[in-house]
């Protein structure tokens, strides 16, 4: 049976309108025309349904934009929504800036994002590292470890603790990138090793749904000429091996390469304890 696409009723003295919806089937919520009169409360409907119903933040909207709209809040109402989901919607909403700092129930994107970067680059305990190897990619634990050191020494200052993987942004990390350069002075290549450890870990939480998008996508690297490495002199090299090192195990890792020209390899581990 034909609906109506509205339906005119009286509350008081007032004539108030619902338009209905037929993708719900439903009628919306009632709407006041503000005339007493029921001839001048039709005009007001027309009126509505040629400009646009007013609305106090933006002026008007098409009835067919709150029709959408209904039907959208009627399907999220009904569906067996996840924390998963419910962070897919809540990344929507941020990222059209209506709204900010909204806590979501746990679920894999609540992680403290520090915490996952942690666990992530992690050797022995990585899902990413266990993949690699189950493909036959190779990856080191000295590409881990020094990911890890990169971690302790950038990543963890900036962000803390609180900060949850799914409340990262590319303005958080446009903003990390600038605070590396121009807070650390540090060269271009060593923003862009120390930037990756993040980017690639987001990468992999977005493939894996972790999150619902990689909010690394697009942001841009550093370039800069690196700077050119040169040679201890005699004197240089007994002036750096006369200083109290802070780990015995380095030094003498260090005296080694220099006496016999043995460098760090793809297979080599991290310094011992």
């Amino acid at each position: 049976m034909r609906q109506d696409r509205f339906s005119l009723y009286r509350r008081g003295s007032v004539w108030y309108v619902q338009f209905y919806n037929p993708h719900t089937r439903k009628y919306l919520s009632g709407r006041s025309t503000g005339e007493s009169n029921r001839n001048a409360a039709l005009l007001i409907v027309a009126e509505w349904l040629r400009d646009g119903l007013p609305e106090p933040a933006r002026g008007s909207r098409r009835l067919r934009e709150l029709l959408d709209l209904d039907l959208a809040l009627s399907i999220i109402r009904r569906a067996p929504l996840t924390p998963d989901d419910a962070e897919r919607l809540v990344r929507i909403l941020e990222d059209r800036q209506l709204i900010e700092d909204t806590v979501i129930k746990a679920g894999p994107g609540s992680e403290p994002f520090t915490g996952f970067l942690e666990r992530f680059w992690d050797y022995e305990q990585s899902p990413y590292v266990r993949e690699r190897l189950a493909h036959g990619q190779r990856i080191s634990r000295r590409h881990c470890y020094d990911a890890r050191n990169r971690l302790d020494f950038y990543w963890r200052p900036y962000f803390g603790k609180e900060k949850r993987l799914s409340e990262i942004h590319k303005s958080d990390l446009g903003a990390f990138s600038l605070w590396l350069k121009e807070e650390k002075e540090l060269k271009a290549n060593t923003i862009n090793n120390v930037i990756s450890v993040g980017t690639v870990a987001l990468r992999w939480a977005a493939i894996n749904e972790l999150i619902p998008a990689n909010p690394a996508e697009g942001l841009m690297t550093f370039s800069g000429k690196p700077a050119k490495r040169g040679v201890l002199s005699d004197s240089e090299v007994k002036k750096l091996f006369a200083l109290c090192w802070p780990d015995e195990h380095s030094k003498i890792g260090n005296m080694l390469a220099m006496s016999t020209g043995l460098r760090a390899g793809r297979g080599s581990c991290p310094p011992g304890p």
